[in-house]
Formats: C-alpha cells, sequence, structure tokens
C-alpha cells in the first residue's frame, strides 16, 4: 500500500534541525517506510533519518511529497500531513521569538568619534554594564584518525553503539530536567542527530570499511554531514551545522574517556561573556545567574544558542568583528542588546 502527499513547506525558516526532529519522531511510529522529497531540488530524503531531511535543503515554499509505502501508508501520510501544515508551524512560532529590532541609532555621546565601540547586530534585548569574561580557547590540533587492526573492528562496533546509546540517555535526562522549553526543543533535536540511523550506520561503515576507531569513525561522520549542511542554500540550515558538531564532539569525548565537564566555562562573578562563538552544551551548563550577557562574535542571530539567550531575556550581540582580541577579562563594558553596541572601558 502506497499513499502521498503534495504541499508548499510552511516554516519560514526551512526545515532545520527541530522540526525534522519532530517529523522523524512521528514517521518512526510507523511501520511504512516514509520519504521526503523536495521536488525543487529533485532530493529525496528518508523521513526516518532527522540528518537526512535537513540535508534535503528545504526552504520555505518549496514544493514537497510525503510518500509512504506499507501496510499503515495512509495513516502514516495523514500524521505527518498534519504535522507539517498545522502543528510545527504553530509551535516553531512559539518557540522563535523574533530578535529585537535593528536599525537603531548610535547613542549621541558615540558620535563624531568620541569614544570606541563595537557594532554588531542586536540579538537580545536589554542594556547592562559589567565586567568581561573572554572565552578564548585555543584552536584543538586536528585529530589524527586512528586506525585498527581487522580483528579489532566488532570490538569498536560495539564502543560506539555504547557510547551512543549512553549519551542519548544523558541527554535525554538533562532535557527532561530542563525548565525551559526553548532549551528543551533544542535538545530534542540534538538527541534525534544522535539517535539518527545515517549518523549510526555513517560511523559503523567507517569502523568496518576504513577500519577507524570509534571516535574517528564518529568525527568523521559528523564532519560528513557538517558539509552537506554547509551546501544549503538557506544560512539558517547551514548554521545548524554548529548542532552537528556540538552532539559530534560530546560523541567523541565520551569515547575518549573525557568528562563533559572539562568543556565547561566557569566565570568567577557576574560577567558578560564574549566568546568567538558557543555551542548549545556549553550554553546549558553556564551558571546563568553569572551571565550578564552575551556576545558572540562569529554566531548568526538563528544560532541556537542565541535563540536560548532570548528565551532567557539576556542581552545579547552577535557578529562584532575584531571584539574577542581587543577586550581583557576583567575589562568592564556596556553591551546594547537592543542595538548590538558592545563599549569596552566606558569613561
Amino acid at each position: 500500500m502506497a499513499s502521498d502527499l503534495e504541499f508548499r513547506f510552511p516554516l519560514p525558516q526551512g526545515l532545520h534541525a527541530r522540526p525534522a526532529s519532530r517529523i522523524q519522531e512521528a514517521a518512526a511510529g510507523f511501520a511504512a517506510e516514509v520519504f521526503w522529497d523536495n521536488l525543487r531540488t529533485g532530493q529525496t530524503a528518508d523521513a526516518k533519518s532527522v540528518l537526512s531531511l535537513i540535508g534535503s535543503d528545504t526552504l520555505l515554499d518549496d514544493p514537497c511529497r510525503i510518500r509512504a509505502v506499507g501496510s499503515d501508508a495512509e495513516a502514516a501520510a495523514a500524521v505527518l500531513g498534519k504535522l507539517v501544515l498545522e502543528t510545527l508551524p504553530r509551535d516553531e512560532a512559539a518557540v522563535e521569538e523574533a530578535p529585537p529590532p535593528a536599525g537603531l541609532s548610535l547613542p549621541w555621546i558615540l558620535t563624531g568619534g568620541r569614544g570606541a565601540y563595537f557594532r554588531g547586530q542586536a540579538a537580545g534585548p536589554g542594556i547592562v554594564r559589567g565586567p568581561a569574561y573572554v572565552h578564548d580557547p585555543e584552536a584543538e590540533a586536528a585529530r589524527a584518525p586512528r586506525t585498527i587492526a581487522p580483528e579489532a573492528v566488532a570490538f569498536e562496533a560495539e564502543r560506539l553503539r555504547s557510547a551512543l546509546a549512553h549519551q542519548a540517555a544523558a541527554i535525554a535526562a538533562r532535557r527532561d530536567a530542563e525548565p525551559d522549553p526553548t532549551a528543551r526543543a533544542i535538545l530534542t533535536a540534538h538527541l534525534a542527530i544522535l539517535r539518527d540511523r545515517a549518523f549510526a550506520a555513517e560511523a559503523g561503515r567507517r569502523i568496518a570499511s576504513n577500519r577507524l576507531d570509534a571516535a574517528s569513525a564518529a568525527s568523521a561522520a559528523g564532519k560528513l554531514f557538517r558539509d552537506r549542511l554547509g551546501a544549503a542554500r538557506s544560512r539558517y540550515i547551514r548554521e545548524r551545522m554548529a548542532d552537528i558538531a556540538d552532539v559530534t564532539a560530546g560523541l567523541v569525548a565520551r569515547l575518549e574517556g573525557k568528562q563533559a565537564s572539562a568543556r565547561a566555562i566557569r566565570p568567577t562573578g557576574p560577567s558578560v561573556l564574549i566568546a568567538d562563538d558557543l555551542a548549545p552544551s556549553e550554553f546549558l551548563t553556564l551558571d546563568k545567574s553569572l551571565l550578564l550577557g552575551l556576545v558572540l562574535e562569529n554566531a548568526g542571530l538563528t544560532s541556537h544558542t542565541l535563540i536560548m539567550a532570548r528565551a532567557r531575556c539576556i542581552p545579547a550581540a552577535a557578529g562584532c568583528p575584531g571584539l574577542l582580541h581587543r577586550i581583557r577579562t576583567g575589562e568592564e563594558v556596556i553591551l546594547d542588546g537592543n542595538r548590538g553596541l558592545v563599549i569596552p572601558s566606558p569613561d
């Protein structure tokens, strides 16, 4: 039995991790195989794989088709159609609050070259003054892939399976304990990436065919899917590369026996956190009572970290070129999240 449903994709930000995880979860509840056809690009995705769905590069108003093949195909198409056309537009509108308006004029005290400042994009409303905490970890050297002997393939495959299960359980526990609905939605998307059958299959293939150890295989699989998203037309979808990197880094750390706390950021007092970028998992481990504001030099407004910051009413700015290496930890700053403005050492 087969059932098809054609429609125009309704989400303004395209088919990214959060809605893809909801579609994948719904499709997994049916025995039928479910396919997602993007009729604009000609790409077909496995609707039971969140990474395959994101890789379809589905944008607002793209003509799409859900195809279900199997004993419960008609029910699958009906449920997924309602989810995509009715439930997701409502739920995504609730999660993605609009950032503050851009284009506000500079304060008069800064015009005419009267003071130094950095200006990026307004990413979270509010104005705050306090000491900076600069997070600038040294770039880690590229991890050289490690190969294994043929007789170790089964052992490494089992290590991968076990690590995937334990890391998924850890993320699920964090999600279930998280009171903020925005953070829960993002953690649900991360959980879907980690449980994705395409990710597990690709990492497993790297162990079996390339004879990589489990950590190297997981790292290679993550890079493959990040590269696929890098070709997407939508900047929002391209920015989901950070979510795959975040999930992969946590999995690789577990496989290498590293503690998750090693990635934690710990200001010693209330501070304006300044970083090049910040993974959602790093943001979630922060003591929010010490976070006066947040400035991410190279993140976009649709960064999941900035979405969570806005949900918590934390003043924030994005895209302030040159800021990271011009401000020292402890230096006083003013952050104006309404204008995307950072003023160092105000007099």
